[in-house]
């Protein structure tokens, strides 16, 4: 309700900041609670909003969450797409720590569309970036093993699983260490 309320207020005041806040933290709230259409539409809204405003950073933000719901979707083109212009926001920012995110989500949407070789690419380039931020390192490395697996490298991807799980088991990140054996799981499925 507080988001909810915000947002209203924001709108009778004709406050854009708040309201452009409280557009993308109802949206990502939404999304999360399990309706992603809902969460889109407000996200939808905030990235207009973000554009009107000129705000590049929520823009690039905006994109992340307007992406992961795509994928969350199994829509694998948009994903790319909003994740790809985040890249390229963070990169004319200067924002390291949320381009080599960016670049790990980036990763993700190519291995959706089964691009392999740009999957790779985007981790590659976002290890350039990782050395302080163990979670993405993390996040590099687990999607290093998809490729892997996906190749038939049982071997190394499963080497490059535990890599990553060490990462997150020392960042107490227990959300990515659950989110990395269901994966591998069902990429080892798909292996037979």
């Amino acid at each position: 309700p507080y988001l909810e309320l915000t947002v209203m207020g924001a709108r009778g005041e004709s406050d854009a900041d708040l309201l452009l806040w409280g557009l993308m933290e109802l949206g990502r709230a939404v999304s999360v609670s399990g309706d992603s259409a809902g969460g889109a539409a407000l996200l939808e809204e905030a990235l207009m909003m973000s554009k009107e405003l000129k705000d590049r950073e929520r823009e690039a933000s905006i994109r992340i969450h307007l992406g992961f719901i795509h994928g969350e979707q199994q829509r694998p083109e948009p994903y790319a797409e909003h994740t790809r212009r985040a890249v390229e926001l963070y990169e004319e920012l200067g924002d390291e720590e949320g381009l080599c995110f960016g670049l790990c989500n980036l990763g993700g949407a190519y291995l959706n569309l089964d691009e392999l070789d740009e999957a790779a690419r985007c981790y590659d380039r976002a290890m350039q970036f990782a050395d302080p931020l163990p979670n993405a390192r993390g996040l590099i490395l687990h999607g290093l093993s998809s490729i892997a697996l996906i190749r038939g490298d049982v071997e190394e991807g499963l080497e490059l699983v535990e890599r990553s799980a060490a990462i997150f088991r020392e960042t107490d990140n227990l959300h990515a260490i659950a989110y990395n054996a269901s994966i591998t799981a069902a990429r080892l499925r798909e292996l037979g």
